[in-house]
């Protein structure tokens, strides 16, 4: 699993041009990277036929899956 959380935090400090370990602990939501152990939540979230509408506008769709996935988690 380490080797996922690693490439995850490699490319987000590459895009937000900061350290790697900055990146994990600052920016990288915790759930995110529970998800290098088991995705099987996300994946509910994203075969999902209708999601919970909160209002928001102007999210694409799989920007509103991964925020069900985190409120989900949550609970």
């Amino acid at each position: 699993h380490r080797p996922k959380i690693k490439a995850l935090c490699n490319a987000a400090s590459e895009a937000l041009h900061n350290t790697p370990a900055v990146c994990r602990t600052s920016y990288i939501h915790p759930q995110i990277l529970g998800l290098a152990e088991d995705v099987s939540p996300l994946e509910k979230i994203m075969n999902a036929k209708t999601l919970p509408t909160d209002g928001r506008r102007g999210l694409r769709m799989n920007e509103r899956r991964l925020l069900a996935f985190l409120k989900q988690e949550q609970i």
